[in-house]
């Protein structure tokens, strides 16, 4: 999924980190092809995760006949799915903190100073994602033969509200977007 509807534009100047994150917003692009959505949906299903509210799109890419499985199958008062979501943007802005692979969707998400977690789904976002990681403004999930730990995805979520940790990635998130270290995060796009 390729054009500039896809890229990030605006940049966010002023770090705002909520007391408490509760709304996540759960996206893998345009398809989705290691059905980590629907995962994360399993686990919220049967870890019981009611203090969170989550709301997860699938992309154009991902098979609709799926989808509607997966939302009749998985629907709770704390989760909502869209499929090809055209308010996309409005749930990003609105989130507290974003799960997603390492494409284009994590550069946008750091670009607008929000709590970033990245479970990636390729080898080029394997390498954003480490890079992301390394500089500090994201967390890394890793995965083993593109399956998620329940029991660390539910660890992640259980120290979530930790503040100090989550306002020192936006401080780095902003460093990397700031206007002189611009070129740093196209860098990283392109390794």
């Amino acid at each position: 999924f390729l054009g500039l509807k896809y890229f990030f534009k605006k940049s966010n100047s002023r770090i705002r980190l909520k007391n408490r994150i509760k709304n996540i917003f759960v996206s893998f692009g345009g398809s989705d092809f290691h059905n980590y959505g629907l995962q994360i949906a399993k686990f919220i299903h049967d870890l019981d995760l009611n203090e969170f509210k989550f709301t997860i799109n699938f992309g154009p890419g991902f098979i609709k006949k799926r989808f509607h499985e997966i939302n009749d199958k998985f629907k709770r008062k704390n989760i909502d799915f869209f499929y090809d979501n055209q308010d996309y943007d409005k749930y990003l802005l609105n989130s507290d903190l974003v799960i997603t692979g390492g494409g284009i969707t994590a550069y946008k998400i750091a670009n607008s100073l929000k709590p970033l977690l990245i479970i990636p789904g390729s080898k080029h976002e394997n390498k954003i994602a480490n890079k992301m990681h390394r500089t500090k403004s994201a967390i890394l999930l890793k995965t083993s033969n593109n399956r998620l730990d329940k029991g660390y995805f539910k660890l992640i979520l259980n120290n979530i509200n930790n503040k100090y940790y989550f306002r020192k990635m936006l401080m780095y998130q902003k460093k990397l977007f700031s206007p002189n270290k611009f070129n740093l995060a196209i860098k990283m796009i392109n390794l």
